[in-house]
């Protein structure tokens, strides 16, 4: 509410804009391609392959937008069985996508 990112609603939720993109783009998923992991993804139209040199590029376009702003981190981990869970960095604009369901910020 500090930030103007959303308002309160009757009752207690909270009311944001998500814009004209609501959804997840599945077709937008890249992973970086490595000697690794070449044979244990199944690459294809949802797992696409991106070349170290094409990460980096976009790591520093993301590092540079990010210069100057107000940036919201979570350190989190993917996968249910604790055998395979993977820890992740999540780095977003607004306050609100940072927030998951269940917490308070």
């Amino acid at each position: 509410m500090q930030r103007r990112e959303g308002q309160l609603a009757h009752l207690g939720p909270v009311i944001v804009r998500t814009g004209h993109h609501t959804g997840r783009s599945p077709n937008d998923k890249f992973i970086v391609r490595s000697d690794g992991n070449g044979s244990k993804i199944w690459w294809g139209k949802v797992n696409r392959p991106m070349t170290p040199g094409q990460f980096d590029r976009l790591h520093l376009r993301m590092r540079s937008y990010f210069q100057g702003r107000d940036v919201f981190v979570q350190d989190v981990v993917v996968g249910a069985n604790p055998a395979y869970r993977f820890p992740i960095r999540i780095l977003t604009e607004y306050a609100w996508h940072a927030s998951s369901p269940g917490t308070s910020s």
